[in-house]
């Protein structure tokens, strides 16, 4: 995460991968154990630092890490990567991209086997060893100059174990071997559409779904995302930026003897609408302007505004300042667990 709050469960971070948000409204943040993107497929990776609510929406507080992979255009041919160790055990990276006219494409798969660790006091084995693996594929359609239409699909699956400490008579009642892991899956389609005065069009849709289980509760998840983002050629050093989005979320939770949830299915529907203008006073000197309002089932409105300021004092230095409001979408747990 950023600015010094770190831990595996942060959730006032925002994470995408190629504009589908992985942020999970079960606690609020991001599991990073199920997130596979190929390493060589990833052409860069954006950092925002500071809330950036009022483009990127809820959960944007302390920033944004968008994570953007290359086109299937750049990843044709052949591509194997495998390696091993002592505690990495084994892993294999494998891609092939093709091309047929105006469509090209790559499918991935990729498996990683790691080792279980040691205490440091026993010397014991600590059954901690996992295993991941995933599947992609990517399809690249240009029918013409200025038209794109793109096609994501994907699988993961993550195995794990786990030893609970357990004393007393709970250790002889209750298995202190467990076994943990994830499986999802998601299908993303975007269009890009240049109209002939320099404006653009973006469509985005996508489906989403996990299914994670442990100790604690079992969950699955499916989310339904559709946006429609409007940019305007820029004009009179003025860039004008608005879109529209819905977002449909189902939940269904198992809990146990320490977790129990009233409502054990739910869902959430979030609607959102934004407003940007990107304003240059000189080549050096720029302000954004942004204001984005969210509404959602659950009687939540929030407005998102944002003020930013950058001036480029030397070609090597960068000065910001900004002024904004953003907020975290409460979380599964914090609405109806106990």
């Amino acid at each position: 995460t950023a600015r010094g709050f770190n831990s595996q469960f942060a959730n006032k971070l925002l994470v995408l991968i190629d504009g589908r948000s992985i942020y999970t409204p079960l606690f609020s943040g991001v599991y990073w154990d199920e997130q596979m993107p190929l390493l060589d497929d990833i052409q860069r990776i954006e950092i925002i630092r500071g809330p950036g609510a009022s483009l990127w929406g809820s959960n944007a507080v302390n920033g944004v890490i968008n994570i953007i992979t290359y086109d299937s255009e750049q990843t044709t041919g052949s591509h194997v990567v495998a390696g091993g160790g002592n505690e990495e055990r084994g892993f294999v990276r494998a891609r092939q991209g093709f091309r047929q006219g105006n469509l090209t494409g790559r499918v991935s798969a990729q498996q990683r086997r790691v080792d279980e660790g040691i205490y440091a006091g026993s010397n014991e084995a600590a059954n901690d060893d996992y295993v991941a693996s995933a599947v992609d594929t990517r399809l690249d359609w240009r029918p013409s100059t200025g038209e794109k239409l793109t096609l994501n699909a994907g699988m993961t699956e993550t195995d794990k174990h786990t030893d609970i400490a357990l004393r007393g008579d709970i250790a002889d009642i209750i298995s202190q071997r467990e076994d943990l892991g994830a499986r999802g899956s998601y299908l993303l389609i975007n269009c890009l559409h240049e109209l002939n005065d320099g404006d653009a069009l973006f469509l985005q849709a996508y489906a989403d779904y996990d299914h994670r289980y442990d100790s604690l509760e079992s969950s699955e998840r499916l989310t339904s995302d559709f946006e429609l983002q409007y940019n305007h050629r820029e004009m009179h050093s003025h860039r004008l930026t608005w879109g529209l989005n819905h977002r449909n979320t189902r939940d269904k939770l198992q809990g146990s003897f320490v977790l129990y949830a009233e409502d054990p299915t739910r869902s959430y529907a979030l609607n959102t609408a934004f407003l940007q203008d990107e304003y240059h006073f000189s080549e050096s000197l720029g302000t954004t302007l942004g204001m984005k309002v969210e509404e959602s089932n659950t009687d939540r409105f929030e407005y998102q505004p944002t003020l930013r300021i950058s001036w480029q004092a030397l070609e090597n230095s960068t000065f910001w300042a900004s002024a904004s409001r953003a907020a975290r979408t409460p979380s599964r747990l914090e609405n109806s667990l106990e």
